[in-house]
């Protein structure tokens, strides 16, 4: 009895190719697969020893037939092509092992000349559901969301590590999850940290600068320089603390320690009270004795 080969497999003797030993070169069409794994450069496995390599499952539509193929060590496309400009990126591995679709990056695949061990990732299908109106361009990688805007303004979100399906990452920081950065149309710049905790506002408009902190506000630097019409602290309580503290561009005398004052002055009155000559005199000395504490600030305190 003889064997029947189908009609979608051809006959080709055993150590003969029709590429007379060259690289076959006919697999030039447009596939669509799932990444199934994913191979680092310091993986054994790994041919490149430079980038992530991934094996993806292809859907091959070939003879008038369906099947699905593995294809290996696919690279992914570098847009910027060179030594120093570069760009790389991790694929997500899907849940499913099988032949079945999971939720692994869903790419597309070419082969380089047509060969077969060339696979070259350069994409993939849109599958996030498009709302927009308008000029709009939206890229999200990881839980890191990058939007520009019809108006021109554009939006800088961590919305938290996410899992294959978009959500969010169980090991995900959820408390650190929503810091935006927002530059507007106009030029206006915001960076605020979930639930305003922190907040950088930079209003062109105004020309205003807003710092809004929950905690505190530290500055570290070699010099700091303030030039405004006006100043205004309010504050509970301000603190200098300096080893010499100017007040006035031309500042040279030693200010005066009010403590100290009143209690040289009040023992030096009170010696001199009663050598006075008249009751009147005595009476005046006394009375500026008095006063003497009220010349000390409520607020205003140096140190010795």
């Amino acid at each position: 009895m003889n064997d029947v080969i189908p009609s979608f497999y051809s006959v080709e003797t055993i150590g003969y190719s029709s590429q007379e030993g060259l690289l076959p070169n006919t697999n030039i069409k447009l596939r669509f697969g799932e990444v199934k794994k994913e191979i680092l450069p310091t993986d054994p496995e790994s041919y490149s020893k430079l980038y992530r390599e991934y094996d993806v499952l292809v859907q091959h539509y070939e003879g008038g037939s369906a099947t699905h193929r593995m294809y290996h060590h696919c690279m992914v496309l570098n847009y910027l092509g060179g030594l120093a400009d570069h760009s790389t990126q991790a694929l997500r591995v899907s849940d499913k092992k099988d032949f079945q679709l999971g939720n692994g990056s869903r790419v597309f695949l070419l082969c380089v000349e047509g060969n077969d061990a060339r696979p070259v990732i350069i994409g993939g299908p849109q599958q996030f559901q498009d709302t927009s109106e308008g000029i709009h361009k939206e890229m999200e990688f990881n839980g890191v969301n990058f939007q520009v805007y019809d108006d021109g303004s554009w939006s800088l979100t961590n919305k938290g590590k996410t899992d294959n399906n978009g959500d969010m990452d169980p090991a995900a920081n959820q408390d650190g999850a929503g810091t935006v950065v927002k530059v507007e149309a106009n030029g206006d710049f915001t960076v605020a940290t979930p639930n305003n905790k922190c907040v950088i506002q930079l209003d062109h408009t105004s020309g205003a600068i807003a710092i809004t902190s929950s905690d505190q506000v530290t500055i570290n630097t070699n010099q700091a320089n303030v030039k405004a019409t006006s100043v205004n602290v309010t504050a509970d309580s301000v603190n200098i603390d300096s080893e010499d503290v100017g007040v006035g561009s031309e500042a040279v005398e030693s200010a005066v320690l009010g403590d100290t004052l009143v209690a040289v002055l009040t023992e030096a009155f009170g010696v001199i009270a009663p050598t006075l000559p008249t009751e009147p005199q005595s009476a005046a000395l006394a009375s500026a004795v008095g006063e003497l504490a009220s010349v000390l600030s409520g607020s205003v305190r140096i140190a010795n």
